[in-house]
């Protein structure tokens, strides 16, 4: 521009606006979207030529997603949003009913049931007296609503040999006085066989464990405390 001794110059600028978008998100890392067209994830820095806009906020499955339009003033405009967990319902029946319901240690009822507020993988457990307990591991994206049959545990047989006698519990019940022999019927399983005996005042505890279709002789002598556990063949009904 050349100016001239004892003359004015006069021009006039139309400045275009700038609108520059600031998106923030709790947690970070969304993928953000202006107009259908990806820009990035957040904390992110965009630079738009109109004031006008349509933007949506995407974390994945399982998380609240924006979508907005937005009218923006010329410089700078932040946006923060917090995005929410969406939490699925899981209901479960057992046939038949009454079994309790496990996540991982955590009790959740009786069947049947519902736990709301979940997302992800769980380890579902369930168990009934009399019943073959399950476990399974279930990954929750969805409501979910499942039917467990429980299978009933069968009846095996053990033969207690005791010297020279003793009370005995089995699994804290007792069943009486052995002295020196009994066939008692247990279900299937692992069972803890306790000895007591007030006269010698001593008490001595087995664990034991009986599969289906199996017998086995537990043999104890209160005297000493040995114990042994051998299979043996009884009729089972």
């Amino acid at each position: 521009m050349n100016l001239k001794a004892g003359k004015t110059l006069s021009r006039n600028y139309t400045l275009d606006p700038v609108y520059i978008l600031n998106v923030n998100t709790i947690p970070e890392g969304a993928d953000v979207r202006v107009d259908d067209t990806y820009k990035g994830k957040t904390p992110i820095q965009i630079e738009l030529s109109r004031s006008t806009c349509r933007l949506r906020i995407d974390r994945g499955k399982g998380w609240s997603s924006i979508d907005e339009s937005l009218t923006l003033k010329p410089g700078i405009n932040s946006l923060h949003h917090s995005l929410k967990r969406i939490m699925y319902s899981l209901f479960i029946k057992t046939d038949p009913p009454g079994a309790r319901v496990f996540i991982g240690d955590k009790s959740l009822g009786i069947s049947p049931m519902k736990k709301s507020d979940l997302f992800g993988n769980y380890n579902i457990k369930i168990e009934k007296k009399g019943y073959k307990t399950i476990e399974e591991s279930i990954n929750i994206e969805s409501d979910i609503e499942k039917t467990y049959n429980l299978e009933r545990l069968k009846l095996v047989k053990i033969r207690l040999k005791v010297q020279p006698y003793a009370d005995v519990f089995i699994d804290g019940k007792l069943i009486g006085e052995v002295s020196p022999t009994r066939i008692q019927e247990v279900t299937e399983g692992k069972h803890t066989i306790e000895f007591v005996s007030t006269v010698l005042n001593k008490r001595f505890t087995v664990e034991v464990e009986i599969k289906a279709g199996e017998s086995k002789e537990i043999r104890m002598n209160m005297e000493t405390g040995k114990s042994q556990i051998v299979k043996i063949s009884l009729k089972q009904k």
